[in-house]
């Protein structure tokens, strides 16, 4: 593949601008193994990502479970854990989702997928996981497959009903709660959002798992 090379690298590429405010970023990671052996590391907690691997073997699940393999299209739910990873000679072309890109475009609560690793197929969405895992595995360079992605997901995008405007606002105002230091608890949370404490766990489960 084009573009990356050395024993570990990664590469980021900005989504379409019009996809910028569900997804994070497309990533694409080599990861070569010089003297035929697998490469450990561990991923940090994170939001949901889809991943295609198109060249090599990797192995991965949460710290305190044992390595299994890991489906060439695979989908993470948004995480707690860290995760141990093994990998020989991968090439692997991800797209991390924002929460109110889990909105937007997962039709499953995210609770579903919290602390999961497992076969993207299993994931109900408009997006077309194939036909990314196809451009993934035939385009000749990263501008080429980020651009299919911008198409699939653009095609999604457009034929998906909008999220109501208020539920849009409160997911980013939530992301948003998490990440200020003057949020240091539930009930600031809640107060923060103007919801309910039961409110916010219905809430928080069906967004951010």
């Amino acid at each position: 593949m084009q573009g990356l090379d050395g024993s570990s690298h990664t590469r980021f590429i900005a989504p379409h601008p019009r996809l910028q405010p569900y997804l994070s970023v497309y990533y694409f990671t080599a990861i070569d193994s010089p003297d035929d052996q697998p490469v450990s590391d561990w991923m940090n907690p994170e939001w949901a990502s889809v991943r295609f691997r198109y060249s090599g073997d990797t192995k991965g699940g949460f710290v305190g479970q044992p390595l299994v393999d890991i489906p060439p299209m695979h989908f993470v739910g948004p995480t707690s854990l860290a995760g141990p990873f093994s990998a020989m000679h991968a090439r692997i072309a991800s797209i991390g989702f924002l929460p109110v890109g889990w909105s937007m475009f997962i039709d499953q609560s995210a609770d579903e997928w919290a602390d999961r690793l497992g076969d993207a197929s299993q994931v109900k969405t408009p997006i077309s996981f194939e036909a990314m895992m196809q451009a993934a595995s035939t385009r000749s360079s990263l501008e080429d497959m980020a651009a299919a992605f911008d198409e699939i997901l653009l095609d999604a995008l457009e034929n998906r009903p909008l999220i109501d405007p208020a539920t849009e606002q409160r997911v980013r105002l939530a992301h948003a709660a998490l990440m200020d230091p003057e949020i240091g608890s539930v009930v600031d949370l809640a107060e923060r959002l103007k919801i309910s404490i039961a409110q916010l766990q219905r809430f928080s489960l069906r967004v951010f798992g």
